[in-house]
């Protein structure tokens, strides 16, 4: 596995790991501990507005990385064009490739 695919599996657990701690301990924590629930709940949205633009970036680089068909689709779009219409249906396999190999 290259470097920088290692470095976007990293980015991604960060990503859902901030996710999660925002949502399971940072605005619980907003809201118990801030007076004002009307500024703790701009506070919680500007922050999840964040999250959103880091989810937006790491999804990007995730589609622009090669080797992204590793997991997934198991079709490119290119070799659907003036394909027969059953050819080109997804079919979403969650299975690693040696075990997606192996039967």
């Amino acid at each position: 596995m290259s470097i920088v695919r290692k470095l976007q599996r990293v980015l991604l657990v960060l990503w859902a790991g901030s996710l999660w701690a925002l949502g399971a301990w940072v605005s619980p924590t907003l809201f118990s501990m801030q007076g004002d629930r009307h500024l703790a709940g701009l506070l919680t949205g500007r922050l999840l507005a964040i999250e959103t633009y880091l989810g937006v970036a790491v999804s990007l680089l995730a589609l622009l990385l090669p080797g992204r068909g590793r997991f997934g689709w198991a079709t490119s779009p290119s070799s659907c064009w003036g394909s027969t219409p059953g050819r080109c249906a997804p079919s979403w396999s969650w299975r690693t490739p040696r075990a997606a190999s192996q039967g």
